[in-house]
């Protein structure tokens, strides 16, 4: 998602063929990538450890978000075809298929979420390995935490804000579905971090941390 400086009520934006070509084909490199990685750790044996399965609890996550992404463009090639289409960034369009938007836009901001948090849990794992020579993070205990921090937490974020998903088309997101476009700019502004970016930043600034600490101990 992309914050844009506040747009006025009657700004307009277009999603033309160049978007929905870079969401499909962008989705389903990540889909064939995603079950190359299932293929290999199902059949090859030496690639079952610990560490390969935090990759793959990671992969999924990526999947569920390039599946939802893909479903996102096939719906809006659906409804609206694939021309350049004006969005009223005041006016929110509700169609038939808004169930879809809501359901979509829910597994991914989840599922995307959920990525950052696998790749912060891998960082650690390493980290602890590595430097602190130690197991602890392999521990029923530790695993637990991991599914409970990594799955159970997103969707309960992103459940709080459901009755604001929809589409978002208005902010040049792309042509899938996400925060709704007919909100106040300060409160998508706001679920954007709630859902999205602070998430991201966390992980980011932790995985960093944690690779220079490795580095240099």
């Amino acid at each position: 998602m992309m914050i844009t400086a506040a747009p006025p009520t009657n700004q307009t934006s277009d999603i033309a063929l160049p978007n929905i070509i870079l969401t499909g084909g962008s989705s389903a490199l990540s889909i064939v990538g995603a079950l190359v990685i299932f293929c290999s750790y199902s059949f090859i044996p030496p690639e079952k450890n610990f560490t390969r399965k935090l990759l793959m609890y990671l992969t999924v996550a990526d999947f569920v978000t390039a599946f939802g992404n893909m479903v996102g463009m096939v719906r809006y090639v659906t409804l609206y075809g694939t021309g350049p289409r004006v969005q009223n960034c005041s006016g929110h369009v509700k169609t038939e298929e808004e169930w879809l938007c809501k359901t979509q836009s829910f597994l991914t901001t989840a599922s995307n979420m959920s990525s950052f948090l696998w790749t912060l849990v891998i960082a650690v794992h390493l980290w602890a390995s590595v430097v602190l020579q130690s197991d602890k993070t392999k521990s029923r205990l530790a695993r637990f935490i991991y599914h409970v921090l990594c799955w159970a937490v997103p969707v309960a974020v992103v459940a709080s804000i459901f009755g604001s998903l929809g589409e978002d088309y208005c902010f040049g997101t792309g042509v899938w579905c996400g925060i709704r476009s007919d909100l106040p700019h300060h409160e998508v502004e706001m679920l954007m971090y709630i859902a999205d970016i602070a998430w991201q930043l966390f992980s980011y600034i932790a995985s960093c941390f944690l690779l220079v600490l490795s580095y240099f101990t």
